[in-house]
């Protein structure tokens, strides 16, 4: 623990208390700024709220370019809207699951009574 000049051996040995060194653990995941500790422990810690705001920023842009390419195209439905920008400790959300129209659900029971 390079911040509090303390060697987690040193609780062996008996010149660190176990309490001294979970209130130095508590402190460094409380602490800003970046640490191993930290993004182990929660995955989203890995990014400032800097990166953060610049993650957002880009997914308006990107929100604001497709909204004006979908406005002006006459091939709007097929343009398909941007994909959030990737961050850390998301998991990439599923794609939607696509239901039948209601032709294709009339068909398919006609198919069936025959």
């Amino acid at each position: 623990m390079q911040f509090f000049d303390v060697d987690v051996l040193d609780v062996p040995r008996g010149r660190v208390s176990i309490r001294r060194l979970v209130v130095l653990v508590a402190r460094l995941l409380r602490m800003p700024g970046r640490s191993a500790l930290a993004e182990a422990m929660h995955p989203a810690n890995a990014w400032t709220a800097t990166d953060y705001l610049t993650a957002e920023l880009i997914d308006r842009m990107e929100l604001a370019n497709w909204l004006t390419l979908r406005v002006n195209s006459e091939e709007s439905r097929r343009i398909d809207p941007p994909e959030r920008f990737p961050r850390p400790g998301v998991e990439p959300a599923e794609p939607e699951t696509e239901f039948a129209s209601a032709a294709e659900v009339h068909s398919f029971l006609q198919q069936l009574t025959g």
